[in-house]
């Protein structure tokens, strides 16, 4: 193997390795994303117009 050539595999692998790394950046930002809106979620008071209507049992 020539060294243009020992360059080119080497420059492959550097770009295949950042491709993943960017991807698993963007899944670990989605995750703590995810997170923070379950919290947001959780905490949030329902509101009035959420809550069930008493009908005095009838259907």
């Amino acid at each position: 193997m020539s060294a243009q050539q020992a360059a080119a595999q080497l420059n492959r692998i550097i770009d295949q390795q950042s491709f993943t790394w960017a991807a698993d950046d963007i899944f670990l930002g989605s995750a703590v994303l995810f997170t923070l809106l379950i919290g947001v979620v959780w905490m949030s008071k329902p509101s009035m117009s959420s809550a069930p209507v008493n009908d005095g049992g009838a259907h």
